[in-house]
């Protein structure tokens, strides 16, 4: 996987080019040539080129009678997944020259993985230590550990880069391994023994966090330093005391490791000798120390890190300023304040960022002129610590920033303005409309569409004729937000724009502000070819209660994508009433399923004795989702007459129909189903539409159904005994009593 993840821009460029064929054929022809030079850096493009048609060539280079050739051709084959490239790599192993043989190992490991373990292990009893050395790091790019024995025995192998190499493959075993990885930290190479540090900050536990500290007392300062380190890492406070020796080791980078580590592990024993380590002589010491201090936030640490402020070194008074802002302590922001005047923009913009946590508005003013800082990493820290303060004052120098050619901090400072929205932020957004930035231009537009203030109308239809669709869209949407009519007729003519963005958003503003201009405008949008402007003008008609739109709503709900059809049967649904009984009569019947089901659906809604018939004959349909929302509306009607056909549905093969019929029967409350509905109970083997024939029988009220109510209260489903218990009790009258409140509940 690594090899394809390596090049990967360079192969989109190359797929993306005029010249990638040309230069592929190229290649080819130099794979021939009598020159090995020319011929090992064709096979090394030519993995890059990420074309299997060149694999077949490649492995014909493995038999090159130039080493070079075939190591590029090896390591060329690694890019590539073909699996009749493994067999060719499996005899590569066996070549005479080592670096061929390595990057066979390595094309191994990342074409096939686990598969060939056997294969590359067999590697790391090569005579040559780099191809035991490649095999070792192939084998840490497999998802699971390879076979250990091998392993263990790299450990005392004759070079320190495979015993290394050999640590780190063993650190993916976890805990089973750590005695093995212990006993290298004995080895006599500094290499082997920081790699055993490493791999036990990542291994954790008892045994690891002994093994590290005993190395704070290796003889080599890098390995005490490493060691420090993974302290750190391991976050146990048995590692302070030996830290805090390290403290005066003679190493400098032992010294600031060893401070550095301190800060993780959380003890305030700590802050003590940090205080005194401030005085090192030198700035990388003073600097950790200045951090973990931070990091403890221990309040005898405030003067100090305000004195450090003063340090000569700027890495130390950029740390001082930064750790600063962790202490709730009014005493620094003074000194934060000076800051923002250091010769160091590390240090003035991490002293801005503090006095945004402080918190404190006397920092207000400094952090506004903080704004014209010449460094723009300063500006984009205050303008955040503005935002962090929310003091009005900050709003207008804030809008200024909008002006700032760069993109970077312009996003921060539009961020930074959204807890100044209100109604102060008018004007400024008004006059960010003529921005010449998009980006300025859209961040105002969404604004005052939330403002909602009439004053912004006139400016946004203004926009509507920019060249930019992305500007035409947003005011189109910020329009909707306005209930004014002015704006309609401009909307009307964005319904023709060449953007179907903006043809979306100007019908969504048309649906919202309701007025009858924009029907036609919009019925004619539904025949547009984007399926988003068809469904967003569908939506728009339904909004306006367009019921001109009816049968071109329903035509709709024959169209082959999903979100058309939904918008145009919830256009439909607004658009039901007392004189939507004959269309959806007519529906009833129509050729197409879809339509049939919107029909019986809503015919339910129009509470119509005429509907009742239709809907009867319904549920006979050949598509069961009519005849279960047929079923559905006849329980919202609740006629009588509809009691038999319902029984006769009972039996119905699909369950939803059965579902929907025995609601209804509970809805209209006629007894003459009580025997249908407990046979329903009795035979059912749905347990949605068993637990609803229970419920019915609870609101039919007979007490025929006991016997079947508590036989059903037998089986193991809690939520059907539930609904059991609940109908018993509604059979006999039974209410539940009330819990008893106060000192009678206690008794």
């Amino acid at each position: 996987m690594k090899k394809f993840l390596l090049l990967i821009a360079f192969v989109l460029i190359l797929q993306t080019s005029s010249i990638a064929a040309s230069l592929l054929e190229d290649l080819l022809k130099d794979l021939k040539s009598d020159n090995p030079n020319i011929r090992r850096n064709a096979a090394g493009m030519l993995g890059k080129m990420g074309d299997n048609s060149v694999v077949d060539k490649l492995i014909e280079a493995l038999k090159d009678q130039d080493s070079g050739v075939r190591s590029a051709a090896a390591d060329s084959l690694g890019y590539f997944t073909d699996e009749k490239i493994i067999n060719s790599l499996v005899e590569t192993l066996k070549d005479k020259d080592p670096e061929v043989r390595a990057c066979s190992a390595d094309s191994l490991a990342a074409i096939s993985g686990d598969k060939l373990v056997s294969s590359i292990m067999k590697t790391l009893e090569d005579s040559d230590p780099v191809v035991r050395y490649r095999a070792l790091q192939s084998l840490s790019y497999l998802s699971s550990p390879p076979p250990k024995e091998p392993v263990l025995k790299a450990l005392k192998d004759d070079y320190p880069e495979v015993r290394k190499q050999a640590v780190q493959v063993l650190s993916l075993y976890g805990a089973e391994t750590v005695d093995h990885i212990a006993e290298a930290s004995q080895d006599s190479d500094p290499r082997v023994r920081a790699s055993v540090i490493e791999a036990m900050a990542s291994i954790g536990g008892a045994k690891a966090l002994d093994v590290v500290i005993k190395a704070l007392s290796d003889s080599d300062s890098s390995i005490r330093a490493s060691a420090a380190t993974s302290l750190g890492t391991l976050a146990d406070k048995k590692g302070v005391q030996p830290l805090l020796k390290l403290l005066k080791d003679e190493n400098i980078e032992v010294r600031a490791k060893s401070a550095d580590a301190l800060g993780y592990l959380g003890d305030t024993a700590a802050v003590i000798p940090l205080i005194e380590l401030l005085k090192d002589s030198e700035p990388s010491v003073r600097s950790m120390a200045v951090d973990s201090l931070g990091a403890l936030a221990d309040k005898r640490s405030v003067d100090p890190l305000i004195k450090a402020l003063g340090d000569g070194d700027g890495e130390v008074r950029a740390y001082a300023a930064n750790s600063l802002g962790n202490f709730a302590d009014t005493k620094a922001v003074e000194p934060l304040i000076e800051a923002l005047d250091d010769l160091e923009s590390s240090v003035r913009a991490n002293a801005a960022s503090s006095l945004g946590k402080l918190g404190d508005t006397k920092a207000v003013q400094p952090l506004i002129i903080a704004l014209e800082d010449k460094d723009e990493q300063v500006k984009t820290t205050a303008v955040q610590a503005l935002a962090t303060l929310g003091d009005s004052r900050a709003m207008v120098p804030l809008f200024e920033l909008l002006k700032s050619p760069d993109l970077s901090l312009r996003s921060v400072t539009i961020e930074a303005l959204a807890g100044f929205m209100n109604e102060n932020a008018l004007e400024p957004l008004l006059t960010s409309l003529k921005s010449q930035y998009n980006d300025v231009r859209i961040f105002a537009m969404t604004n005052l569409a939330n403002l909602a203030d009439v004053s912004a109308v006139q400016p946004l239809i203004s926009l509507l004729s920019d060249k930019d669709p992305a500007i035409r869209g947003t005011a189109a949407d910020a329009l909707g937000y306005f209930n004014d009519i002015s704006s309609v007729e401009p909307l009307i003519g964005l319904l023709k724009d060449s953007d179907l963005n903006v043809r979306c958003y100007a019908s969504d503003s048309l649906g919202y502000l309701k007025d009858e201009r924009a029907v036609e405008p919009l019925i004619y949008l539904l025949k547009d070819s984007d399926v988003s402007v068809k469904a967003k003008a569908a939506e728009a008609l339904g909004n306006l209660a367009a019921k001109k739109a009816f049968p071109l709503l329903v035509e709709l709900l024959k169209d082959q994508n999903a979100d058309v059809k939904q918008a145009a049967m919830n256009a439909l649904g607004n658009l039901i009433g007392e004189d939507s009984v004959e269309p959806l009569l007519k529906l009833l019947t129509d050729n197409t399923p879809e339509i049939r089901r919107f029909a019986a659906d809503k015919l339910g809604d129009c509470g119509n004795e005429t509907v009742i018939d239709p809907l009867i004959g319904a549920l006979s349909d050949e598509d069961s989702l009519v005849r279960a929302y047929a079923a559905d509306s006849l329980g919202y009607i609740g006629s009588k007459k509809a009691v038999d056909p319902l029984i006769k549905i009972l039996s119905d093969k699909d369950k939803d129909v059965r579902y929907y019929a025995v609601i209804s029967l509970g809805y209209i409350g006629d007894k003459k189903s009580v025997d249908s509905v407990i046979k329903l109970l009795g035979s059912e083997s749905d347990i949605t539409v068993k637990i609803k024939a229970a419920e019915t029988l609870g609101l039919l009220g007979d007490d025929r159904a006991i016997d079947v109510l508590v036989q059903t209260m037998k089986t193991g489903n809690a939520d059907l005994k539930t609904v059991v218990v609940a109908s018993i009790k509604k059979i006999y009258g039974i209410e539940d009593k009330p819990a008893e409140e106060g000192a009678e509940s206690n008794q």
